[in-house]
């Protein structure tokens, strides 16, 4: 995405950042029950919740901003979805699998009990993002091909207001719900790239007004903290919308390009995909030898999830068969054919 980096939004080290936010939550658990097994007040509970606003708004806005490089013309459409076939469906199809067989061979709440294809039909475990946005594409996408990107301008209002309506399609098939939190920070994303010649034009008032919201949405979740003993869980209230949107703008603004960074970044789907087999390979290991230091736990279940994930994109993108099937990229050969039939050039 050398288009988005070029010292204008530090798409890649955001990505790397949220990749790692996401991981750290999972290390610290979803809930008291789960992870690390932490409760209010603990600090890390602290940190995991107060950023539930952000994380996977911070994805989905990115997602929004590389759509909007590279929207695709009413004719490229079928070339577009092919693309996300191979790049998204084909390997969480695979992600799926080894979840469900993981969490069925571990006896771990996520089992499916027989139930094969209800991860594939309906929200599961963290895959809900990758079918919520997968939704969101199939959607939205062709709407915004066929009236030239001028219906984004249109849509954000309307879908800030679903995602507060509560509104919620029974049983959540292909993470409708999901989608109705995801959509108005993809929109967002779009509209950034669209309109960054006035983004960096007035920079420093988007970023007064960002700073502003982020702010309010903040001091909101933190006397909902003091009334209940712990912070909104609810991503789709009034503060969480101001919450998200002013954090990702700020961050877009503020945020350095990290070059140190980028391979990670590079491996974020990955990361995305697997890092809980390893955040939980190491919890498992370490409660078996008896190892209880917190901040220890912490910082090997982090470096277990990215460390994991990276060992299996590596071995992953030598094979033809593994780079489709786990991590949706082209075969070697294609590659080196399109290398050879045009000139090279930034990707």
């Amino acid at each position: 995405m050398a288009e988005a980096n070029d010292g204008q939004f530090p798409v890649d080290t955001m990505r790397a950042i949220a990749a790692l936010l996401l991981v750290t939550y999972h290390v610290i658990g979803a809930g008291p029950d789960a992870g690390l097994q932490i409760d209010y007040p603990e600090p890390l509970r602290l940190f995991a919740d107060f950023l539930l606003d952000l994380r996977m708004p911070l994805f989905a806005m990115i997602a929004g901003l590389v759509f909007a490089i590279r929207s695709p013309a009413p004719m490229g459409l079928p070339r577009f979805f092919a693309g996300k076939l191979r790049r998204l469906v084909v390997p969480g199809i695979v992600a799926m699998f080894a979840f469900e067989l993981a969490s069925s061979l571990g006896h771990t709440r996520l089992d499916v009990h027989a139930r094969y294809l209800t991860p594939f039909v309906t929200g599961y475990a963290h895959f809900w993002f990758l079918q919520s946005i997968l939704l969101i594409f199939v959607v939205y996408v062709p709407l915004d091909s066929l009236t030239g990107g001028r219906i984004a301008h249109y849509t954000l209002l309307p879908a800030c207001f679903l995602s507060l309506s509560g509104f919620a399609v029974p049983n959540d098939p292909f993470s409708i719900d999901g989608a109705m939190i995801l959509l108005p920070y993809f929109l967002l994303g779009i509209l950034v790239w669209r309109h960054r010649g006035k983004l960096l034009a007035h920079r420093r008032r988007i970023l007064a007004g960002a700073l502003a919201l982020l702010l309010i949405g903040s001091a909101w979740n933190i006397q909902i903290l003091r009334e209940t003993g712990m912070f909104s869980q609810d991503r789709r209230d009034l503060q969480s919308l101001l919450s998200a949107v002013g954090g990702c703008l700020v961050t877009l603004q503020v945020l350095p390009r990290l070059r140190s960074l980028d391979r990670i970044a590079a491996m974020s789907f990955t990361i995305y995909l697997y890092h809980v087999f390893g955040t939980s390979l190491m919890r498992r290991l370490l409660d078996s030898i008896g190892y209880d230091q917190l901040v220890l736990q912490l910082i090997a279940g982090i470096l277990a999830g990215v460390a994991l994930p990276v060992a299996v994109h590596t071995l992953a993108e030598r094979h033809n068969l593994t780079r489709v099937m786990i991590l949706g990229l082209r075969p070697l050969h294609s590659q080196h054919e399109a290398g050879r039939s045009a000139p090279s050039r930034a990707t």
